[in-house]
């Protein structure tokens, strides 16, 4: 992050993002703006956490503004825009590649660890599969060295004629002897004869002769052997001792190391407690503990969502089979009424038939005289009604 940057985003968190808007200018952007920090609104920026440390992520150009995200969590959006499973996916990450860093630091503390511990023993007994390992390395280096090394010299063959003739026998003599002795020298003669035969036949033979372009160019070459020279003296060190190396780093190393189960740095067990303290309180290692924190946090919620969701459509299945048993029940219940009011419908019916053939046969078998009764009787009753109805007319006549 430049310095132009760092106090554009001071002035942000100090004024606020409008700080150059005009006065009367209440533009505010919406917490669904592209330039809005979306990982801001859910949580917190993982940019932000990790800056200023070795884990640095970069410089977040988007706006971080509280009232934005105050704004987001009260809206009826909130959850509802994938905001979460973006930023879910972006800590996992983080978490995901810490862990690896974790496993890598513990394999590589359990391979370093157990060759310091037999590299301090007296006497050197006990030959580690790390020494084992690094003895078999330095070998086949020397085995696959010497052949290039036979090849180059050879290559120099040609050379030996351009030397004799330019009046520098010594070099020709030296170049046989060496060549003819090659593999009975020790590996570091070696070098050095090859790094002295490549500066001398090949820059100044070529010199001698004029060419001072290839000359200037076999001298970068024997630049190279030089460099090629340094790595040879470190693996012959190493020949002499193969071990001083894994001392050097049990010297460093004098007390037992562990890894981080947070941030994957190395720690010295049983360490003074403000060390230990110190880097608790670092700034990666919270940001890291606050990842795994939140990532924890926000999938126990998911859990009791999906719990609850699945208790809520339990409960709607139960009610909606149990609405569907009443209606059931109530449907057969109007149909038992109905049915029983069919037959309440039908026993009248035949009632009434049965007493209308009653009363046919009772009329048939009646006398004369019973019938001129009856027939009396309804005169007198026709009568009666007669009389009622035409007193009922004079006294709606005397009213008007």
């Amino acid at each position: 992050m430049s310095a132009t940057e760092q106090m554009a985003q001071m002035l942000n968190e100090l004024m606020g993002v409008k700080r150059n808007a005009d006065i009367g200018d209440t533009d505010e952007p919406d917490f669904d703006e592209p330039d809005v920090c979306k990982n801001f609104l859910v949580a917190f920026c993982p940019n932000e956490m990790f800056r200023n440390t070795k884990a640095d992520l970069g410089f977040c150009p988007k706006i971080h503004d509280p009232a934005l995200r105050l704004k987001y969590r009260e809206s009826s959006r909130f959850e509802k825009l994938g905001y979460e499973e973006e930023f879910l996916n972006k800590i996992r990450r983080l978490d995901d590649e810490v862990r690896r860093k974790i496993e890598k630091n513990e394999r590589r503390l359990a391979m370093t660890q157990p060759v310091i511990k037999d590299a301090s023993k007296e006497g050197g007994e006990g030959e580690t599969d790390a020494q084992r390992r690094q003895k078999e390395l330095i070998s086949e280096q020397q085995s696959n060295l010497l052949p290039t090394l036979v090849s180059k010299f050879r290559a120099l063959e040609p050379k030996r004629q351009i030397v004799y003739t330019s009046g520098f026998p010594s070099y020709h003599f030296y170049c046989v002897n060496a060549f003819a002795s090659l593999l009975m020298l020790p590996l570091n003669i070696i070098v050095n004869v090859l790094t002295g035969l490549f500066l001398i036949l090949k820059a100044e033979a070529l010199g001698a002769l004029g060419k001072v372009d290839e000359a200037k160019e076999q001298v970068r070459q024997a630049d190279k052997f030089k460099q090629e020279r340094a790595a040879l003296d470190r693996l012959l060190a190493q020949s002499a001792n193969p071990t001083s190396h894994i001392e050097d780093l049990a010297n460093q190393l004098s007390k037992p190391m562990e890894v981080c189960q947070v941030c994957g740095c190395f720690m010295l067990v049983n360490d003074v407690q403000q060390r230990i303290d110190d880097h608790y309180a670092g700034k990666q290692h919270m940001a890291y503990a606050r990842i795994r924190a939140t990532i924890e946090e926000m999938d126990r919620k998911r859990e009791e969502k999906r719990k609850g969701k699945i208790e809520r459509e339990d409960k709607e299945r139960k009610d909606r089979e149990r609405k569907e048993r009443d209606d059931r029940e109530r449907r057969n219940e109007r149909d038992r009424e109905r049915e029983r009011d069919r037959d309440r419908e039908r026993d009248r019916d035949k009632d009434r038939d049965r007493r209308r053939d009653d009363r046919d046969r009772g009329h048939r078998h009646r006398s004369p005289r019973t019938r001129r009764d009856d027939d009396r009787r309804y005169d007198r009753h026709s009568d009666r009604h007669r009389d009622r109805r035409d007193d009922r007319d004079r006294h709606r006549v005397t009213f008007c």
